[in-house]
């Protein structure tokens, strides 16, 4: 099966960003942090955004690396947070080191990038995919998103006014994440339809007071 067919199996999509973990290795350094990767027919494509160590990596010159796929929200936070807490496994194929605990990897080499000032636009070649079991779906932000909008939506008929206000803030900064995330007219029509209902809802019940 092509590389393109596995990574759209696992998730990644020309719409929507993928939340993996990136680790670049550049004489003898290693570094690991989230990053959003879309993929652009053969290429993945990813911003990276001025001053974290995978632009200052990519700026000195880091010209290969892996992209770890996980649901696991602990990798997420030991990549940003806690460094000393991650470990890394050297797979047979991948030249770069791989962060332990994931469910697959992608080997990639990049090929160029735009400097954009407050970012670098990204462009990556896949060279190999490792599945350590079936194939593992990717982690996106717009559909957890959605999910976390829907919960708040569900609960403004039956809480207080002081709540109410809270939770439809919340819905507000879901629907932005789902445009930040995601192109996907889908999603976004979704979304703001969560945020249109949670709203009349509002007012609905302002009327019955």
């Amino acid at each position: 099966m092509e590389l393109s067919r596995i990574l759209k199996r696992m998730g990644f999509s020309e719409k929507t960003y993928s939340e993996v973990i990136v680790t670049l290795l550049l004489d003898n350094f290693v570094n690991s942090a989230p990053i959003g990767v879309l993929l652009l027919d053969d290429m993945l494509f990813s911003r990276v955004f001025k001053g974290s160590r995978t632009y200052e990596l990519l700026r000195k010159g880091a010209k290969e690396g892996t992209i770890c796929v996980t649901h696991d929200p602990r990798l997420f936070y030991y990549s940003i947070i806690r460094k000393e807490k991650l470990k890394y496994i050297f797979i047979k194929g991948i030249n770069t080191p791989c962060l332990s605990g994931c469910n697959g990897y992608v080997y990639f080499k990049v090929v160029k990038y735009n400097d954009l000032g407050d970012y670098l636009a990204v462009y990556m070649k896949p060279l190999s995919v490792y599945l350590r079991k079936s194939i593992p779906k990717t982690y996106n932000r717009a559909s957890y998103a959605i999910i976390e909008a829907l919960v708040y939506y569900s609960k403004i008929p039956y809480t207080t006014p002081k709540k109410i206000c809270k939770y439809v803030e919340a819905i507000k900064h879901c629907v932005d994440i789902v445009y930040h995330s995601s192109r996907s007219r889908t999603y976004r029509a979704i979304a703001r339809d969560i945020l249109k209902r949670a709203l009349s809802l509002v007012e609905t019940r302002k009327a019955s007071t």
